[in-house]
């Protein structure tokens, strides 16, 4: 074939998106000597077939190397997590804490019908209650009136104050002391037993002359003087 025919015939090939369905031999011989995209790959094809085949173990170590010393594709350590350090509490936090105490008495007032029907409004937020309960409470006359109620309840039924009373009292009590600078009145719990004394104890019992139980504790003013004596029982 012509150097111009070559020429042609090769421009005609290579410049075709797809070759020929009927390929001759001396166009492969053509495309061979002249195309350089047909040499590279030649050269490709023939660099791979020198090559050694790699045991499949042997590629699987070597990937386990390259990821090991490339910090992109080796597996991350675990970071650890931050430590925080704690916060002091917010204002609104510690006014919170500051009432829980009253919160705690509103509770136990409300679940006592008969001095929630004393102390309390119905209709009203929590907020309200809050604040009529501890103006109410912090009154001497109020806790004199709660102990009467007590002291009823505790004859009728022949019994000691219950824990939620016990509770209840001496919420009134923290409450009407906060109202005073310096003296405190407080609860009187007798010894038990004892000899009954009409001076010191309220018989609680039509008789007997031994303290066995105390149902209910005295209460002193400020001053220290008794207003109300101890609730006791005897035999």
């Amino acid at each position: 074939m012509k150097s111009k025919d070559k020429e042609k015939r090769l421009e005609k090939l290579t410049k075709e998106s797809s070759l020929p369905e009927k390929l001759t031999y001396t166009d492969l011989l053509l495309l061979l000597e002249q195309d350089e995209q047909v040499q590279s790959l030649i050269r490709q094809l023939a660099l791979t077939a020198d090559q050694p085949p790699v045991p499949e173990s042997s590629a699987q170590d070597e990937q386990t190397e390259m990821q090991g010393s490339d910090p992109i594709l080796a597996e991350a350590e675990p970071v650890p997590e931050p430590v925080t350090e704690p916060q002091p509490p917010t204002e609104a936090e510690l006014f919170y804490a500051a009432l829980t105490p009253q919160l705690e008495f509103l509770q136990a007032v409300q679940a006592d019908q008969e001095i929630a029907a004393i102390w309390l409004k119905e209709d009203e937020t929590q907020a309200q209650s809050l604040v009529r309960l501890l103006a109410r409470a912090s009154q001497w006359d109020q806790l004199i009136e709660l102990w009467d109620v007590f002291a009823s309840r505790c004859k009728k039924q022949e019994r000691a104050l219950t824990a939620s009373e016990k509770q209840l009292l001496l919420h009134s009590l923290a409450c009407y002391n906060l109202t005073l600078n310096s003296r405190q009145a407080e609860l009187i719990w007798p010894e038990c037993p004892a000899v009954f004394d009409h001076q010191q104890h309220t018989r609680g019992t039509p008789q007997g002359e031994k303290v066995i139980a105390v149902w209910l504790p005295g209460l002193t003013n400020a001053a220290g003087k008794l207003q109300k004596k101890p609730l006791v029982a005897t035999q």
